[in-house]
């Protein structure tokens, strides 16, 4: 990792991004030093960055315990904003969820943007991306609206057969936390997904 260091003022675009995405591979633990250097970078970076090398590299620094200042967040995300038009439904949930995790507040704005893109986009998102698109919104306690919250469900229905028992309860936390009730019909499709995985995990108990 120390190498990483002397070298990244060398290192651009992909390269930046696969570095810290492969410390948190390998479970590194990088100094203050070493954290500070490649935000840095990355900020230096933006504006040759695309779209899901801007969530990875950000993800990745958060895991590792970067420390972002608020104008440094927003840099990050304003490059974002004018990568929408090529990101992809995981670039979109890593960068959310990374911002939930720093509780940083977002411009009302550029929350929108990301909004109406995800909206416009949502039967994309597979299973576990919605699930953390609602925990994020929950977590930044900011509400859609109700027509976003209809295509979320609508786009979600038929994915709750592939997700986990916490993805199941994440999801109901989001819906509690935004205060909004979904549809019957989800509700129902909802509760039988969770009485199937219920019995499941018996059925394994039993096994085991």
């Amino acid at each position: 990792m120390s190498e990483a260091l002397k070298f990244r003022v060398y290192y651009t675009g992909n390269e930046v991004t696969q570095v810290v995405w492969s410390g948190v591979r390998m479970g590194c633990k990088p100094d203050e030093q070493w954290l500070e250097g490649y935000v840095q970078q990355m900020h230096e970076q933006l504006k040759n960055l695309q779209a899901y090398q801007i969530a990875f590299t950000f993800a990745a620094l958060q895991k590792l315990g970067a420390s972002f200042e608020p104008a440094m967040i927003d840099d990050v995300l304003d490059a974002y904003a004018l990568r929408l038009h090529e990101a992809q439904p995981s670039d979109t949930a890593l960068v959310l969820v990374t911002v939930a995790r720093l509780k940083h507040v977002t411009s009302y704005k550029w929350l929108e943007d990301v909004l109406d893109s995800c909206q416009a986009s949502m039967l994309q998102y597979d299973g576990p991306e919605l699930v953390t698109l609602l925990w994020s919104l929950a977590q930044l306690h900011h509400q859609p609206g109700h027509e976003w919250l209809n295509i979320f469900c609508e786009a979600s229905e038929g994915r709750l057969a592939a997700l986990s028992g916490s993805q199941l309860a994440q999801l109901l936390y989001g819906f509690a936390q935004l205060k909004w009730e979904p549809p019957a019909a989800w509700m129902e499709g909802y509760l039988r997904q969770v009485r199937a995985w219920l019995c499941c995990r018996c059925l394994w108990s039993l096994v085991v």
